[in-house]
């Protein structure tokens, strides 16, 4: 689903490129989810207000007062697995709940908010969160997790609203108290199973996306930290193993791109976008293991990662077998020189004009960006080959070398 900058159409497209369904909302949305049988839309416009959508019928279900200055543009929404609650967060809000929720009239209500889908109306709400807040839905509709670019990462029953626990913090561990001497907050980190990361960064408390991987696990991403990704268990505060991400990084620079984040926890994949040029990353979860590994980039295209990789490695081996067989060392050095010299000149013509791509008008070009670091990709595997040609020819030397010294 995606909709047009220009004239506000909403476009429901499947994976073959076929257009399911089109409308108009009539604003620019900065968060839209719709159910599974393509009925119910819901999106937020500039003020944060939420719309329903439902035959053409446009109904407001909640009125903000446009969030505060700097706070950006951002309401995330969640669907519980059967389509009958909204889960919408934006903006945290710390106060104590009201006995109850006053469904009658238009909402106005901060926080992290449990919606039906078929009435409009608030079910319940969730406090705690402060600032920008994001929040997430179990698969089995069970648990509410949400948090916020403070310190604040919550764990609620989605019915009740009891609050579970508060994650621990990454470093310092469980939350104790204020020490009522030293007027300071106390942890205890003795719990902790697993260390941070030493090049993690120093963002160890903004959560800039939270998302579930499978149904009894989820994914904690940190604002600028782009190279890994925090798995939990959802009934344990503690973390329970960093994931490691690889570059092109994913896009956690800006919190309004929380949205080119999203899961299949079914299918156990993470679909993000990039961070520093267009196109999307996918990787796959092995809830055995629990490993993410990349298996998609939309600038390599539709060919596996994995094929990509073993096929660099049957090249590798295929060249020292070639130099081990063919090879004449009087003349190899010789034909690896002027090979490397070419191969060099070549990359450098090629790098200077895309550097002039790049740079072009002033603007940086993604795709000039792309073609620089697949040239840069090129030019090292290039150094790999030659060296196993030369390997090749070295184990050849040495083998022969080793048969006339045991001949002897």
């Amino acid at each position: 689903m995606w909709q047009h900058d220009t004239n506000n159409e909403v476009m429901i497209e499947n994976v073959a490129g076929k257009i399911l369904k089109q409308f108009n909302p009539g604003f620019p949305t900065y968060g839209q989810v719709i159910t599974s049988d393509l009925k119910n839309y819901f999106a937020s416009d500039e003020d944060w207000n939420v719309f329903k959508l439902f035959n053409e019928i446009k109904t407001k279900i909640m009125r903000d007062d446009g969030g505060f200055f700097g706070g950006g543009k951002l309401l995330n929404f969640n669907l519980s697995p059967h389509d009958d609650y909204l889960l919408t967060a934006g903006l945290g809000i710390t106060n104590t709940p009201y006995p109850t929720i006053d469904t009658s009239k238009l909402q106005s209500l901060d926080g992290v908010t449990l919606w039906n889908v078929e009435t409009g109306k608030a079910m319940q709400q969730y406090f705690g969160n402060a600032a920008k807040t994001f929040a997430t839905l179990s698969p089995d509709g069970q648990y509410v997790v949400a948090g916020d670019e403070d310190v604040n990462v919550f764990v609620w029953d989605a019915i009740s609203g009891k609050k579970i626990f508060d994650l621990w913090d990454l470093t310092l561990g469980k939350y104790i108290g204020v020490n009522p001497k030293t007027g300071l907050a106390e942890y205890d980190a003795a719990g902790l199973n697993v260390k941070l990361p030493k090049d993690f960064g120093d963002n160890t408390t903004a959560t800039f996306s939270l998302k579930f991987i499978d149904e009894n696990h989820y994914l904690r991403f940190n604002q600028d930290i782009p190279s890994y990704a925090i798995l939990y268990a959802v009934t344990d505060p503690k973390p329970l193993k960093y994931l490691k991400l690889s570059n092109p990084w994913i896009s956690v620079d800006a919190y309004e791109r929380d949205q080119s984040i999203d899961t299949s926890p079914q299918a156990h994949v993470l679909v993000a976008g990039k961070q520093e040029e267009n196109g999307i990353l996918v990787y796959q979860y092995n809830p055995h293991t629990q490993s993410l590994k990349k298996t998609w980039d939309s600038n390599v295209g539709f060919t596996n990662l994995n094929a990509i990789d073993a096929m660099e490695w049957l090249i590798l081996l295929a060249a020292v077998l070639f130099a081990m067989l063919f090879a004449k060392e009087k003349y190899f050095h010789k034909i690896i020189g002027l090979l490397i010299t070419a191969f060099l000149s070549i990359a450098v013509i090629a790098g200077i004009l895309i550097l002039i791509e790049c740079y072009h008008e002033f603007m940086v070009s993604a795709k000039g960006l792309h073609r620089l670091s697949l040239l840069a990709h090129l030019i090292v595997y290039g150094i790999k080959l030659f060296t196993a040609i030369y390997l090749g020819v070295l184990i050849k030397f040495l083998t022969g070398k080793c048969i006339v010294w045991f001949r002897k």
